[in-house]
């Protein structure tokens, strides 16, 4: 087996850690009356430890398909032949 095909694992591990700490750090936030809002894609894998551990859940996944059509429509005005 080559290292190349052990790495997908590695992400997804070290992302189940980072997403279980992001859950325990907004827990210590909310325990200082604080209200936790996570932002995040909802068809991407958010855990579901985070979802639960935050007040308020936003999906970014049409505000962030929104940016990018605008950004798509702006390059290629940029791109266009000059208008004679």
């Amino acid at each position: 087996m080559k290292a190349g095909h052990l790495v997908p694992n590695y992400v997804r591990d070290l992302r189940g850690v980072i997403e279980r700490e992001a859950a325990e750090i907004v827990e210590a936030v909310k325990r200082f009356g604080r209200h936790v809002v996570v932002g995040f894609f909802a068809a991407h894998g958010l855990s579901p430890e985070l979802r639960i551990a935050a007040d308020d859940f936003v999906d970014l996944t049409e505000h962030f398909k929104t940016s990018w059509q605008g950004w798509q429509r702006h390059i290629e005005r940029l791109n266009a032949p000059p208008k004679t």
